[in-house]
């Protein structure tokens, strides 16, 4: 008998002498399986068969139903592989099932179509928060794609984070910030999720979608979803995309004039105008006793728990888009399989249970309320899914200056009302002065000046240790210490120090800001540098101390900045946001006339709109650089003003008999 390792058959025809007539069978059977191509089901059929939400994620866990979020079937057609849609814009409200529908694609693209994807969201951070918060759970409980992501999945392929193997394809996650990241792979589908919020330039090297979208180009069939909430007018991507495509809305019939939902009646698209309120306030909630739908036609008052599941169901997408003459609309009409389809849907159509026409109403009810310009921003991005213009709303500084008010009285007794719960400080730095504001901020960010100060001097002379010059008189930087050291009588009786403070190192006195903040840095005095920009958030802490003078510096995105204080200052109803003015000399009109000198513009700038905060020709802007400075620092310091507010400050500064020490280093060149 031969020993050995037997030899290895290389014919087909020798099958059946290694196997039993029924393992040949199923062989065969195997391959002519996988010489047959199979029909491969549409995204909406796929995911009401194998997708369930899970409970950790979904407030309605359970089996998928596309028809519980109607609107999304077409979308989810067009993201299948029986369409020759190439570039889906889908632009919406809140609480739509836009990025479970993002996910729906991802998972069915594992089994039906792999091949190598990817995921962008706006930085590292939200991408990782979404695979460990929403993706990974979508895995785990969808038993159809246990063999591709889940725990069934062949050993070898990665199952990183932010890169999941499987045979056939991949899934990358990453995000918009990084060049080197969407530059790395080639791509067959993309999904960029809360597109404008993004940067409109990566490093310099363009968009992050055209960047993708290189990535793609190899791939004939390949697919990219842009999904996104709108934001800024000015700085919107998504908007244009919409424009540039079919610009379908979701049509809904009047229960009431269209009955039997026939779409040769009356169908109409849902938006503010159609919301309406009943005058009666329910005291409690601030919010109407009563909202309805009411028809443009016949003006019947729809009932949303009686009606609305009915209309989204009888509802379709149709365009009124004229491609020859853009500013002359047609009749409706419905649009077949395009390129590039998009839609916009506004959170009015946020099924039931979900996001009513209630909690539209009395969003818009506590804008009119407060006169607060960021809730009007939010209603308008989140629940119309329209874009909101920041350009052409300048504040008029008569009005700030009029609506001053006296703290204490005529007699004086504090300085920073029973509100105020934390002072913060910010200065701005001039060749030969320092100007100062000190703010008191209370629950909710609303904010009382208390004290604008202008200290004169030459900022390049530090003196000696003591902040003193050869002549025995106090540098400007000595004055700034002595002012800051003061304490702030509170109405309570306690006397209140300023917790933190930013000053500008970002001129040519870089030099002695840094010197002055290094002995200071126990006293939470720290040096800034302001940088524009948006999409950045308001600021950031350097990760390293300054390599020669060893502080914590801060950049501030003034940009943001600015926007977020104008939007404080149109603010007319005193509470969260609002803010308070005193009648002192130093408030004048010359004050209020710095303090709203800029206006926010735009510009083209390698062919792509940018705004920018335009300065007036001799407007003076220390103001509003203070008070940026302040609001920074107070957002930076990052207290829990509702705990404070709970223990009283007597419990935390009654008992603070003095400043706290400055520890003067040896060899240290001066205040």
């Amino acid at each position: 008998m031969p020993s050995g390792r037997p030899k290895k058959l290389k014919s087909i025809d020798s099958v059946d002498k290694i196997t039993t007539p029924l393992k040949q069978k199923e062989i065969i059977q195997s391959v002519a399986n996988a010489l047959i191509i199979q029909d491969t089901p549409d995204l909406d059929i796929w995911s009401d068969e194998n997708r369930f939400l899970p409970p950790e994620t979904s407030s309605e866990h359970g089996k998928w139903r596309t028809s519980r979020f109607p609107f999304l079937r077409r979308v989810m057609k067009c993201l299948s592989a029986s369409s020759i849609a190439r570039e889906i814009v889908f632009v919406k409200g809140g609480q739509l099932g836009g990025t479970e529908c993002a996910i729906n694609w991802l998972l069915h693209s594992t089994v039906c179509e792999p091949g190598p994807s990817a995921y962008i969201q706006k930085t590292i951070d939200a991408v990782k928060a979404f695979v460990k918060q929403k993706f990974r759970p979508a895995i785990r409980h969808c038993s159809a794609v246990a063999y591709t992501l889940g725990d069934k999945k062949p050993t070898g392929y990665s199952n990183a984070i932010l890169d999941m193997g499987y045979p056939g394809g991949f899934i990358s996650f990453g995000p918009a910030n990084s060049s080197d990241f969407l530059k790395s792979k080639s791509l067959l589908r993309g999904v960029l999720d809360e597109e404008d919020q993004y940067e409109l330039s990566i490093d310099n090297q363009g968009s992050p979608r055209l960047m993708l979208k290189k990535r793609m180009a190899n791939f004939p069939n390949s697919k990219l979803l842009r999904i996104s909430t709108p934001v800024l007018k000015e700085l919107s991507t998504i908007e244009p995309g919409f424009h540039e495509g079919s610009e379908e809305l979701y049509y809904v019939p009047c229960p009431n004039c269209n009955p039997d939902a026939s779409d040769t009646k009356f169908m109409f698209a849902i938006e503010h105008d159609n919301i309406k309120w009943s005058k009666e306030i329910n005291p409690k909630t601030n919010a109407p006793i009563r909202v309805w739908c009411e028809c443009p036609s016949c003006g019947y008052e729809i009932d949303e728990s009686k009606h609305k599941t009915w209309m989204l169901k009888k509802g379709d997408w149709f365009s009124t888009k004229n491609y020859d003459d853009p500013e002359t609309p047609l009749s409706r009409y419905r649009v077949g399989d395009v390129e590039f389809p998009s839609f916009r849907l506004p959170s009015f159509y946020s099924p039931l249970g979900f996001y009513s026409w209630y909690d539209a109403a009395h969003d818009f009810l506590e804008y009119k309320r407060t006169g607060d310009i960021s809730l009007l921003q939010v209603y308008i991005n989140q629940c119309c899914a329209e874009t909101f213009s920041l350009t052409g709303s300048d504040i008029d500084h008569t009005g700030l200056y009029m609506r001053r008010e006296s703290y204490s009285g005529s007699k004086n007794l504090f300085d920073v009302p029973n509100e105020g719960l934390c002072l913060t400080a910010g200065v701005d730095v001039q060749d030969d002065r320092l100007e100062v504001e000190v703010v008191a901020w209370g629950i909710l960010e609303e904010s009382w000046s208390i004290d604008y100060k202008v200290l004169p001097g030459d900022t390049a002379l530090t003196g000696n240790i003591y902040g003193m010059l050869p002549n025995g008189q106090p540098t400007v930087w000595r004055l700034l210490h002595d002012y800051l050291s003061k304490r702030w009588r509170h109405e309570s009786g306690v006397d209140m120090p300023v917790e933190v403070t930013m000053i500008d190192s970002g001129g040519h006195r870089s030099d002695e800001v840094h010197q002055f903040c290094r002995p200071r840095e126990n006293l939470r005095i720290w040096p800034i540098k302001g940088q524009g920009g948006w999409g950045n958030g308001l600021w950031r802490r350097s990760t390293r101390r300054h390599e020669k003078y060893k502080t914590i510096d801060y950049r501030l995105f003034v940009d943001e900045l600015k926007s977020k204080l104008y939007a404080f200052l149109r603010i007319q109803t005193p509470g969260p946001g609002y803010c308070h003015f005193p009648k002192k000399d130093v408030y004048s009109e010359k004050y209020f006339k710095g303090l709203t000198c800029e206006r926010l513009q735009t510009r083209t700038v390698r062919g792509q709109q940018q705004l920018y905060w335009d300065t007036p020709p001799g407007a003076r802007n220390e103001p509003l650089d203070c008070r940026n400075y302040a609001y920074a620092a107070f957002s930076a310091y990052g207290i829990d003003l509702f705990k404070r507010a709970s223990v009283g400050l007597q419990s935390i500064f009654g008992s603070m008999a003095r400043v706290k020490k400055i520890k003067l280093r040896k060899g240290s060149r001066g205040l």
